[in-house]
């Protein structure tokens, strides 16, 4: 870059050369050493994550499997056909729902 008002480089040789080193110091730096380290805090974090909600993803996916088991019974005692069959399949379904008391195993 040009000092206008002398016409001459704005930086000497020396100060690029400064400016080139220290530019490469702090590369290997983030690199080597505050990368890696902020990778492996990162990561700390998210396996603590994953631990903390595998635990309510497990709980889900079981109750869900009741759910589907409960539907299950529920349509094959439900009398009746057509409409009348829904009507006793959800008269069914839904008080059993929210009585049921789903284990966390």
């Amino acid at each position: 870059m040009l000092n206008e008002a002398e016409g001459k480089a704005y930086f000497d040789s020396k100060s690029v050369w400064i400016m080139l080193v220290r530019s490469i110091i702090i590369m290997v730096l983030w690199f080597k050493v505050i990368g890696p380290v902020l990778s492996e805090l990162l990561k700390k974090r998210l396996m603590k994550s994953k631990n903390k909600y595998s635990e309510e993803i497990h709980y889900t996916l079981n109750a869900i499997s009741d759910i589907r088991h409960l539907l299950a019974f529920a349509w094959k005692k439900a009398e009746g056909n057509g409409f009348k069959k829904i009507s006793n399949f959800v008269t069914m379904v839904i008080p059993a729902i929210l009585e049921v008391d789903f284990e966390r195993n």
